[in-house]
């Protein structure tokens, strides 16, 4: 009797998570082109995180502008899943040439995110998001003057 008891609560237990909440439906991700956008300015945040932090600043501002760049992208009406922008990591020392090369790539990167934001409906949010990204590439093109 005890074997059968114990057998009915496995079983309750299994079949729980099928009807706590029918309606409940899974995430899915985010999709369209703002969704686009914000993952290639994740990409472009983890490139420029995994390059020096030895630019005077620069490279850490334009890491925030591309970040306020995706707040107002996700606060765009457009765009409904929420999507976070980045990790920090700890500074990188590597070949100051292949640092200076990655932040290139960073700006290119940019750019054609702008290119992409400026494809958008006209918003205020998009609006915003260009020219946080248009200050990004400012910070970079200044921190590659650094020497």
């Amino acid at each position: 009797m005890r074997h059968l008891g114990i057998a009915a609560l496995g079983l309750a237990l299994l079949a729980a998570p099928a009807f706590a909440n029918p309606n409940k439906q899974a995430k899915t991700p985010a999709t369209g082109p703002i969704a686009t956008v914000l993952k290639d300015m994740h990409q472009t945040v983890a490139l420029l995180n995994a390059a020096n932090h030895d630019y005077e600043g620069h490279r850490a501002k334009a890491v925030h502008h591309i970040k306020e760049a995706a707040k107002s992208l996700e606060q765009s009406p457009h765009h409904h899943p929420h999507m976070h922008t980045g990790v920090k990591v700890p500074a990188v020392h590597e070949d100051q040439k292949l640092s200076d090369a990655q932040l290139q790539q960073a700006i290119q990167q940019i750019k054609a995110q702008m290119a992409l934001v400026a494809a958008l409906p006209t918003h205020t949010h998009h609006q915003k998001a260009h020219a946080d990204l248009a200050l990004a590439v400012k910070e970079l093109e200044i921190a590659l003057t650094i020497k």
